[in-house]
């Protein structure tokens, strides 16, 4: 694991749930993916357990647990000369403690001490490596609230080109996706600003690094329910044994290289769940999440049609402000055809811009879990518009390398993979018909992997074995 990953993963703050209304005021439509066991609300300060930590961060934390001694804070600090030693010191640190040590009240109100602030923003910012510097806001924002807003702006102007960019995903990789910490801990001039500023700068980074429009990183925006996790909540079917994670996305993610982005119906006070089951269920220990608003999905039962619409218009203003942080990416859609991504994948690639490089909709099952919720004519409308709707990840990563999205390699992974994770879960399914349908549908498409890749002449693939993938007595 490189330095910077390692730090990275130091970057956990617990940030508060909640959005500010006038950025997030509408939610998207995950349905509650909770099958699973109840997980503790995940609690990471801004600490790194478990590091072997310098004598002199020690000596700060001690100093920040106690009253009145913020000059001496402040006079250790300016005793660390070195970049390297500085960061040892700041990324073994907790940070918050450090943070809260400055922390003080006027007049009933919580203020800080700008002294602490202008060590960074002055005295220190030629020494911020990109972790350290993620780590700072981060503390800023969890310790200060919407007060860190004029620092937070100042500390993300003050870099630029390779090392904004590794900044931007630093910050998108915590317990808060880069633009809720904007829509939350940054006031809305400032963050209008720092939009400007990364659409900017953006630009030069492309630019610069002659990055086209087939190279430029991947951020999947992926649904939750019947679309990562058939958790048996969903609007269809059961088309695979309750809580599992579906045969191939894992791999295909993973040769996608995409950082993950799950938009979900969940309530945001229920986020810090919502993250744990993401990071220590799904081992997704980088994505991020977007929730929703309760009133949406409570539509759900009694006015579906409106519920959907409510959630489609949600998703696709969470993809816009996502958008707006990372204008130098493409996007992705994931969805499944229970409830409103189709339309949401028809904006997303009827965008201008151009950033949106593939929409794919897993089909549901019909109630009795075999046949699809989809017609074949549905499925040709939404894609004239740019909307792949698929029976699985098999037949999604037919249509991404047809579209020079995935290469034959990927392709051939992740069909190998999605054999090797539907076999995995064969013993969990209860019903025979269910099980001889998802047989059927990757034996095809399998068959069509096998074909294209021969075509290719390339003896290196081996044809994919459906040997394992025919009808047996369930246990």
């Amino acid at each position: 694991m490189s330095f910077l990953a390692k730090g990275i993963k130091s970057l956990s703050v617990r940030y508060k749930a909640t959005r500010t209304s006038d950025s997030r005021d509408d939610d998207d439509s995950d349905k509650d993916e909770d099958t699973i066991e109840e997980e503790p609300a995940v609690d990471l300060m801004l600490d790194s357990p478990g590091m072997d930590k310098p004598v002199k961060t020690l000596e700060l934390e001690r100093l920040a647990s106690m009253k009145g001694q913020t000059q001496g804070i402040l006079d250790m600090l300016a005793e660390i000369k070195g970049a390297e030693e500085f960061d040892q010191v700041m990324i073994s640190i907790d940070m918050k403690r450090l943070f809260m040590a400055f922390q003080k009240k006027e007049a009933k109100k919580l203020m800080h001490d700008v002294l602490f602030l202008e060590y960074f923003r002055i005295h220190r910012v030629d020494l911020l490596s990109v972790v350290v510097r993620a780590k700072v806001i981060a503390a800023a924002c969890a310790s200060m609230g919407i007060l860190a807003s004029p620092f937070v702006t100042d500390m993300i102007l003050t870099v630029s080109g390779d090392q904004l960019f590794k900044l931007k995903h630093a910050l998108d990789q915590g317990n808060c996706a880069l633009c809720d910490m904007l829509a939350q801990y940054v006031e809305e001039s400032q963050r209008h600003d720092l939009l400007q500023f990364f659409g900017f700068e953006a630009e030069r980074y492309v630019a610069e690094n002659q990055i086209t429009r087939a190279s430029r990183d991947i951020h999947v925006l992926s649904d939750i329910d019947d679309t990562f996790v058939h958790s048996g909540i969903g609007l269809g079917g059961p088309k695979y044994p309750n809580g599992t994670v579906i045969p191939g996305v894992r791999q295909l993610l993973k040769e996608l290289k995409a950082h993950v982005v799950f938009v979900t119906a969940r309530p945001d006070f229920i986020s810090s769940h919502t993250y744990g089951v993401v990071r220590r269920r799904y081992q997704l220990t980088d994505a991020v999440v977007l929730s929703g608003k309760l009133r949406d999905s409570l539509l759900v039962p009694f006015k579906p049609a409106t519920a959907n619409a409510m959630i489609s218009k949600r998703k696709f203003r969470n993809y816009e402000m996502y958008k707006a942080t990372f204008p130098e990416c493409a996007f992705m859609w994931f969805g499944d055809s229970g409830q409103g991504d189709v339309e949401v994948g028809i904006q997303m690639m009827a965008d201008p811009a151009g950033s949106c490089i593939g929409a794919y909709i897993q089909d549901v099952a019909s109630p009795d879990g075999i046949s699809m919720l989809t017609t074949h004519p549905e499925r040709q409308k939404a894609r004239e518009k740019g909307v792949e709707i698929v029976d699985n990840y098999v037949d999604a990563a037919m249509r991404m390398y047809d579209k020079r999205i995935l290469s034959a390699d990927g392709l051939h992974r992740t069909a190998q993979s999605a054999i090797q994770d539907l076999l995995s879960i064969r013993p969990n399914f209860t019903n025979r018909g269910v099980l001889s349908a998802r047989l059927a549908e990757m034996r095809r498409h399998v068959r069509e992997v096998n074909k294209v890749l021969a075509a290719r002449g390339d003896t290196a693939f081996k044809p994919l074995s459906l040997a394992d993938l025919v009808e047996q007595p369930l246990n």
